[in-house]
């Protein structure tokens, strides 16, 4: 009987300590007035950081600008390919070099070079920034059970090196080497928003 209760706790153990990273508390905004200032904070971190973290994938390029085809084209270098590319805003300079998002799309670009010949060159484009999340969306994924994982604020959690102290030892002056000699960590607080 014991051997068979040592063995049971030792798989709890084993699945304990398997299991993947615990999911952070939940945040049900099921009971909170949707015309309130607390859920519109709560929409509003939802909406930002979605688009921040879509922002963080279109990945900025060095662009050169080789040469202007026609207003706000241009003939650009990217790495060892030249594009045409099509930049809003005041006309760039050639020999500009500017960091954008950029991608490579199926098209192809024809113009005609200043002796008269054709040349086609692939085309590349500025992605489209993503759009927010609107709040009738918000409202509509909740319902439906998607859940979002945001962080709203940080707290203070002492540096287990010292244990809060900021020195490496209690006799000793030199400073802790994981906190730099702070004592703590200021770290987000991670929520899971769902209905």
């Amino acid at each position: 009987m014991r051997t068979a209760a040592l063995a049971f706790c030792t798989i709890l153990l084993a699945i304990s300590l398997c299991a993947e990273d615990e999911a952070p508390p939940l945040y049900p905004v099921r009971g909170i007035p949707k015309d309130s200032e607390k859920f519109d904070r709560i929409y509003n971190a939802v909406a930002d950081q979605l688009v921040e973290a879509e922002m963080k994938l279109l990945k900025k390029h060095e662009v050169e600008i080789l040469q202007t085809i026609s207003p706000q084209r241009y003939r650009v270098q990217i790495g060892d390919v030249t594009y045409a590319l099509e930049i809003p805003g005041k006309p760039l300079p050639d020999g500009e070099v500017i960091m954008i998002p950029v991608v490579e799309t199926e098209e192809v670009f024809q113009y005609t070079t200043v002796l008269g010949a054709t040349s086609t060159i692939k085309v590349a484009a500025i992605p489209e920034i993503p759009k927010r999340l609107t709040k009738d969306q918000f409202l509509m994924l909740l319902e439906a059970g998607k859940h979002f994982d945001i962080t709203m604020g940080k707290t203070e959690v002492r540096c287990t090196g010292c244990g809060g102290f900021g020195k490496k030892s209690g006799l000793s002056e030199e400073a802790c080497g994981r906190c730099d000699g702070v004592g703590i960590f200021r770290v987000p607080v991670y929520y899971r928003v769902i209905w």
